[in-house]
């Protein structure tokens, strides 16, 4: 075996040594790539879910605020079924 012979296989197993270094980080990575993305799925299901609450919420008000409209000639005196809701009749009047 000559020396260059030798050279030749220390540079070789220098190259596969660091090709196994670059392929763990590689995998490491891909590894703490993974764990954010299902961070961020759960992140989004969170988002989408907050979003859904939101607009039911929304919903129930302008449904609340559609039953205490007041129109000019609304009759307070006399508490009617309207709509489904009972009007109430105002102090005072």
């Amino acid at each position: 075996t000559t020396d260059e012979e030798v050279a030749k296989s220390e540079m070789v197993i220098s190259m596969i040594d660091t090709t196994a270094s670059v392929m763990e980080t590689t995998d490491d990575h891909v590894q703490n790539l993974a764990a954010s993305m299902e961070e961020t799925a759960a992140a989004m299901e969170n988002v989408a879910t907050g979003s859904q609450e939101v607009s039911e919420t929304a919903e129930a008000l302008k449904q609340m605020t559609e039953r205490f409209r007041v129109e000019k000639d609304d009759d307070w005196s006399n508490p009617v079924e309207e709509r489904g809701t009972a009007k109430l009749a105002l102090p005072g009047r």
